[in-house]
C-alpha cells in the first residue's frame, strides 16, 4: 500500500472516529448537561406559576392585604375629589367644571403592574400567559373605564351643586356604582 492511500485512509479513519465521537458527546450532554439545564428552567416556571397563582388569589384571600375587601381606593379618590371640591367649591360652582381629572386608584396600579410583569415573563408558558394577560386587561380596562365613568360624572354633579350636602359618605353610593358596573360587564369580584 503506497504511502499516499494510507494516508487517506487514515484520515477516513480519523474523520469516521470524529463524527462518532461528536454524536456520542452530544448524546451524553442531552442526558447530562442538558437535562439539567431543562429541569432548573422548569423548576423556575413552577415557581413562577406558583407565584403568579398567589398573586391572583391574593384579591381573594382574606388573610392577605391584597383583599378587596380590605383597600377601598374608591374612598381614597372620593376623598380626594371631596378634598379638592372644598378647596375650590365657589370657584367650581361659578365655572360649572370641574378642574383636573380623575386619579387612578391602587387596584388599578397593582392590576397594571402585574399586567405588564405576566407580559414579559419568560418562565409562564405562553397558551397560559395568553389567557392572564387577556383576563388582566379586561379586568384593567373595564375597571378604568366604569371607574372614570362614575367619578367623572360624580364631578360633573358637584360642579353643579348636586351631592355636595354630605361629601363625606358619597363614596358609598359611588363605591356601589361601580360595582354594579363590573358586574354588568362581567369582571366583578364574584
Amino acid at each position: 500500500m503506497p504511502l499516499d492511500e494510507a494516508l487517506k485512509l487514515s484520515q477516513i479513519v480519523f474523520y469516521g472516529i470524529a463524527a462518532i465521537l461528536t454524536v456520542l458527546t452530544y448524546w451524553r450532554a442531552t442526558r447530562g448537561l442538558l437535562n439539567t439545564v431543562f429541569t432548573e428552567y422548569q423548576r423556575c416556571v413552577i415557581l413562577r406559576l406558583k407565584e403568579l397563582s398567589d398573586e391572583l388569589f391574593a384579591e381573594f384571600d382574606e388573610d392577605s392585604p391584597k383583599y378587596w375587601a380590605r383597600s377601598d381606593p374608591m374612598k381614597d379618590i372620593v376623598d380626594a375629589i371631596n378634598s379638592d371640591f372644598g378647596r375650590a367649591r365657589d370657584l367650581i360652582r361659578r365655572s360649572g367644571e370641574f378642574p383636573g381629572g380623575v386619579l387612578v386608584g391602587s387596584d388599578e396600579h397593582r392590576l397594571s403592574a402585574l399586567l405588564n410583569r405576566t407580559k414579559s415573563d419568560p418562565f409562564i408558558p405562553k397558551d397560559l400567559r395568553a389567557a392572564v394577560t387577556d383576563l388582566l386587561d379586561s379586568r384593567l380596562q373595564v375597571l378604568t373605564e366604569v371607574r372614570h365613568q362614575v367619578l367623572e360624572g360624580y364631578m360633573r354633579d358637584l360642579a353643579k351643586g348636586k351631592h355636595a350636602e354630605d361629601l363625606d359618605s358619597n363614596w358609598n353610593w359611588l363605591h356601589n356604582r361601580v360595582n354594579d358596573g363590573l358586574y354588568k360587564r362581567g369582571v366583578g369580584v364574584a
